[in-house]
């Protein structure tokens, strides 16, 4: 983008948040967030800005916007997105089996591990069906 910067922001509730500036992620949130640019070759030859929000939660629903300036600044695009994130239903919750809580011995990494209601390890529990569980990593805090 060597003639082109771009702006993402973020309308919710009564304020606006500035999110990127160009390729720099501002937002205190920004561990979640992705940025991308680059050329659809699908297509004949259009840029493509994209923002990539991970693990999405109820906070990130808003108005998305992404305004596109020339080098003198002037705006020569925009484009904004709707996002609406909600809760999961209460049956989609999910809770190991109270046998398996408690502290078990984890022979692959020789230490104990406990297993709580809902977290195992870095892990949590998302989903459940029968016995199936569907379980989440959770990134360590850097």
């Amino acid at each position: 983008m060597l003639n082109q910067f771009v702006k993402w922001t973020r309308e919710g509730g009564s304020r606006t948040q500035v999110l990127s500036q160009d390729d720099i992620i501002l937002h205190y949130d920004g561990h979640r967030m992705g940025l991308n640019t680059g050329v659809d070759t699908r297509t004949s030859g259009v840029m493509h800005y994209d923002l990539t929000l991970k693990q999405v939660m109820p906070e990130d629903s808003g108005m998305y916007a992404c305004t596109l300036f020339d080098k003198s600044l002037n705006e020569i695009g925009y484009r904004e997105i709707s996002l609406d994130v909600e809760m999961p239903p209460e049956e989609w919750k999910c809770e190991f089996p109270p046998e398996w809580r408690g502290e078990w011995y984890d022979t692959r990494y020789r230490q104990v591990s406990e297993i709580l209601p809902q977290e195992f390890k870095r892990s949590s529990c998302v989903s459940t069906s029968g016995e199936n569980f569907i379980i989440q990593h959770k990134l360590p805090l850097t």
